[in-house]
């Protein structure tokens, strides 16, 4: 299926409206960034970091900001999304060029049962994935949020990356926290913890598919996009639901580099996220974590999924299932492991990849709903501090002795993040 095939059918099949923006897109157009903007007052900021990065010779970017609310919308929301329209369109006449663009699609009444972050991020995507089906190019789709800061070199970094065999990328991340004043960021500090802890326990534990999932750290071929039927609407999670979407069938690349670098506000815009974890630490309400004890149980179900073959027969899988601890087979019988890995397995090809068909079924959802379960009969420490430093002792033993404050083993988090493979 060629590439203009490719986008007719999502269109047909996925598309949420038809396209918005009509001025034709630029022939050397190589990336759209893709921002979602409700009720937001500082965009300039985001949109001033882009403007200054270095574009590749010879190609150009566009940006699309999808202002949005719900249909019942309050009167200063809708108020205060008029005032970005206008903000985005002196921005474009003032840092607009032949290399960089800025378009606005404003969206006040979308569907209160749909309206939200993943719907609006869906229509900005749609909307660049038209740009590049109108050029028969398959270009790049970055997706931002509007309170990021960006580094000079992140046009390139992300062209170099895409030059190889990759379909999709996520993005190294370091909220801007000010070290010389810490008691003012420590919710920011034990939220990133919690996420490079969450994630490297993850791959610790020998989970193949571990990745961040953040809204303003990711991207894909425009190709891939399409091919994966796009976007979702849900109102928040949508990150993760996209990219465990992409990552059994795709090729996935991790930029180590930090190059996006979200802020510290407090937001009630999701039901969870960076926002909301921090407006819940400034009311005394604590991360949650899971202790090494559920990571140390889930390594015995990435195991014995790598040690499924295609000559493996049903009574061995059955055999390798009684042999775990009573916790990890039990939430393997809730899911009905058993029956759905044997299924899989009668159904696959010799030149297929067995792993790639679990996985696909044994998604990053519940492979998240897993790590929470074994944690309920976990007898291990849960607070996140000594439970990062407890993961230290097995991947990166010598490094404990520099944790002693949390902004400190953060500090060791993020290097480990730009030097683990």
């Amino acid at each position: 299926m060629t590439f203009s095939e490719r986008c007719e059918l999502y269109f047909k099949r996925y598309a949420y409206q038809t396209p918005k923006i009509q001025l034709p897109p630029s022939l050397n157009l190589f990336c759209c960034v893709v921002i979602p903007a409700f009720n937001e007052n500082a965009i300039d900021v985001t949109i001033t970091s882009l403007a200054n990065c270095i574009i590749p010779d010879g190609k150009s970017v566009e940006v699309i900001v999808v202002i949005n609310a719900p249909e019942n919308a309050e009167k200063e929301v809708l108020e205060n999304n008029q005032k970005t329209f206008s903000q985005l369109e002196d921005l474009s006449a003032k840092l607009g060029s032949e290399k960089f663009s800025i378009h606005s699609v404003l969206e006040n009444n979308l569907p209160n049962k749909i309206a939200g972050v993943g719907l609006a991020r869906k229509i900005g995507m749609d909307e660049a994935l038209h740009r590049f089906c109108q050029l028969q190019q398959d270009g790049i789709i970055l997706s931002l949020d509007a309170d990021c800061k960006v580094s000079p070199d992140y046009f390139l970094e992300i062209e170099k990356v895409f030059t190889k065999k990759v379909d999709f990328i996520t993005i190294n991340f370091e909220h801007a926290i000010d070290e010389q004043k810490q008691e003012e960021y420590w919710e920011i500090i034990e939220y990133e913890l919690y996420l490079r802890y969450f994630k490297n326990a993850l791959s610790f534990a020998g989970y193949p598919n571990s990745m961040y999932t953040i809204g303003s750290c990711f991207g894909s071929k425009s190709s891939v996009y399409a091919k994966s039927g796009g976007m979702n609407k849900r109102k928040a999670g949508e990150d993760f639901y996209f990219l465990y979407k992409l990552k059994p069938h795709f090729t996935h690349h991790f930029i180590k580099r930090p190059l996006v670098f979200p802020s510290c506000r407090e937001s009630d815009r999701t039901p969870f996220g960076t926002g909301k974890t921090i407006t819940q630490l400034k009311q005394n309400a604590k991360v949650k974590t899971y202790g090494m004890g559920a990571f140390l149980e889930a390594q015995e179900i990435f195991s014995l999924i790598s040690k499924i073959k295609h000559d493996s027969s049903p009574s061995e899988i059955k055999e390798k299932i009684l042999g775990l601890s009573a916790n990890t087979k039990s939430y393997l019988d809730q899911i009905l492991f058993e029956e759905n890995s044997i299924q899989i397995l009668n159904n696959s090809g010799s030149g297929e990849s067995l792993q790639q068909k679990i996985y696909s079924w044994f998604d990053g959802l519940k492979v998240f709903k897993m790590i929470k379960y074994l944690s309920l009969n976990s007898e291990s420490d849960d607070f996140l501090y000594s439970s990062a430093r407890k993961l230290l002792e097995f991947i990166s033993p010598k490094k404990i002795k520099n944790t002693s404050s949390a902004i400190e083993l953060l500090k060791v988090y993020r290097q480990l993040d730009q030097t683990l493979p």
